[in-house]
């Protein structure tokens, strides 16, 4: 049970960084804007584009957890949310934002869900 401990412990840096990934681009919205000189509300779409892709994927990464385990959808969609925010931050126009948003909601929205199923499934119900 103690490596059961370990890997909860460790599995809480994955829900941790998807909170602040969830909440990067709102208040950093304006000097997005100004950077890429557009409009405040072109640029929101970036993050409300992340929020639609973060709910319509959450289906699809719980089938595949249930398909291919736990931990292997963890790790693929922290490797794509790491990706996907690499490419948000170097992004040189409005519209690859958006696009690397998109993937980064439909990537980040696995991992929390997904952790907890896996901490359930890991430790007995009277332990919890």
């Amino acid at each position: 049970m103690r490596e059961a401990g370990f890997n909860v412990r460790l599995l809480s840096a994955g829900p941790f960084v998807t909170m602040i990934d969830r909440f990067a681009v709102a208040p950093v919205l304006i000097p997005i804007a100004l950077e890429f000189r557009a409009p405040v509300g072109a640029v929101a779409i970036a993050a409300t584009a992340y929020y639609f892709a973060y709910g319509l994927a959450q289906p699809f990464w719980g089938f595949a957890s249930d398909r291919a385990g736990r931990i292997k959808v963890i790790r693929i969609s922290l490797s794509a949310t790491a990706a996907a925010c690499a490419l948000s931050a170097l992004a040189p126009n409005l519209q690859l934002l958006i696009a690397a948003r998109i993937v980064a909601g439909a990537s980040v929205c696995a991992i929390l869900p997904t952790a907890l199923v896996y901490v359930g499934d890991l430790v007995p119900f009277n332990r919890r």
